[in-house]
C-alpha cells in the first residue's frame, strides 16, 4: 500500500497520513505530490476508506483489549489521550467481547454484530 505517516509537533498526533498518492488529513484529501494520482489510486483509496469505515470499531475494541490486557492502567489512559468518546469506546469493547471474531460476518455492519450482542 505504501503508507507514510506525516507526525505533528505532539509525537502523540498524525499531521497527515499518505496512501495511494493522497495525503490525508483530519480536514480532508489531497494529492500528496506534484504527480496526479492515478484513476486506479483514487478508486484505490476509496476502496480503502470503505473498510476502514467498516473496520474501525473492532479496530478500536482490539486496540484498547490488546492494550488492557497487557498494559494494564496505562492501557485507560492511553485510551483517554486519543481523545476517543470514553461511552462509544466502552460499547466497541462490549460488542467485541460478546462477539468473538470467529462468529464475526464480514458483511455486515458493527450494528448488526451490536444488536447480536
Amino acid at each position: 500500500m505504501g503508507a507514510a505517516v506525516i507526525a505533528s509537533a505532539d509525537e502523540r498526533r498524525f499531521a497527515s497520513v499518505e496512501l495511494f498518492g493522497f495525503r490525508l488529513s483530519r480536514t480532508g484529501i489531497v494529492p500528496a505530490r506534484r504527480i496526479r494520482p492515478t484513476e486506479q489510486q483514487w478508486q484505490q483509496l476509496g476502496d480503502y476508506l470503505a473498510w476502514a469505515e467498516s473496520a474501525t470499531p473492532w479496530l478500536i475494541a482490539s486496540w484498547l483489549e490488546y492494550g488492557e490486557a497487557n498494559f494494564g492502567e496505562r492501557a485507560s489512559q492511553a485510551a483517554d489521550a486519543t481523545g476517543f468518546q470514553l461511552d462509544t469506546i466502552k460499547q466497541y469493547e462490549w460488542v467485541n467481547r460478546k462477539v468473538k471474531p470467529e462468529d464475526r460476518v464480514e458483511d455486515l455492519s458493527f450494528s448488526h454484530h451490536r444488536a447480536v450482542a
